[in-house]
This record gives structure tokens, sequence and C-alpha cells, in this order.
């Protein structure tokens, strides 16, 4: 295992331990101050807002990660984890998921693109609004 892909597989256990915890603080802090994210769910906006309205709609998260690819030359990496999401109104989802993270020099992470199927989620999560 080379330096970069160390540095992306502790990325990635903080990452997913931070979204496992609703650590706000945490998650924020591997993210570039003008990062992005784009979720199937909620769109595109910046990741402290997204960050911010997840874990209002969140009693509670499971991850299980399963792989990660690193793509050095282009600075990415791609987390493959199983998500038990279990919503404010006490409604569960599980799916798996890929997030593909383009990292800055400093390792930090600039866009995040979130990849699964919403078939399971998308009316759980519609009835929280």
């Amino acid at each position: 295992m080379n330096n970069f892909q160390r540095k992306v597989q502790e990325l990635s256990e903080n990452y997913l331990n931070s979204l496992a915890h609703a650590d706000l603080e945490g998650i924020l802090g591997l993210f570039a101050p003008t990062a992005l994210v784009k979720s199937p769910l909620y769109g595109k906006m910046t990741a402290a807002a997204f960050y911010h309205n997840l874990f209002k709609d969140t009693q509670s998260s499971e991850v299980q990660l399963k792989d990660v690819l690193t793509n050095e030359e282009n600075l990415s990496a791609c987390l493959f984890f199983a998500y038990t999401w279990t919503l404010a109104s006490g409604a569960k989802v599980e799916f798996e998921v890929i997030d593909y993270l383009q990292l800055n020099k400093e390792g930090l992470i600039e866009l995040l693109q979130i990849v699964y199927d919403t078939r399971h989620s998308r009316h759980a999560y519609e009835a929280l609004n």
C-alpha cells in the first residue's frame, strides 16, 4: 500500500466513523471549505448544508465498509459500503452505496458524489418533508 492509499484508507475510516456517529464537526473537517456534495435525495449543495440536513433527518446510521478504490493520478477514490439508515421518523432503509471522492492536494474532499438506488429510501425520505 503506497502513501496515497494509506491516506485514503485513513480518510475513509474517519469519514465513515463520523457518518455513523452524526459527527458534524468531524465530518466537515475532512472537506475543503468550498466542497460540494451531490446526493440523489438532497441534490447538489455545500458539504456543510448537506451534512447538517442529513444529520437532522437521521436517528441513527450503521456503515460497513466493503472496499476502497483509489486513483492517485486523479486524486480520487471510491468508497463502497453498506448503509443502514434510520430516519428521524423511525423508518429504516438499507442499501449499498458508492461515494466518489475528489480530493485536493492537501487530501481534503472537494467533491463527494453519492451513488445508490433510491428505490427504498426515497419514500421514507419524502415522508419526512
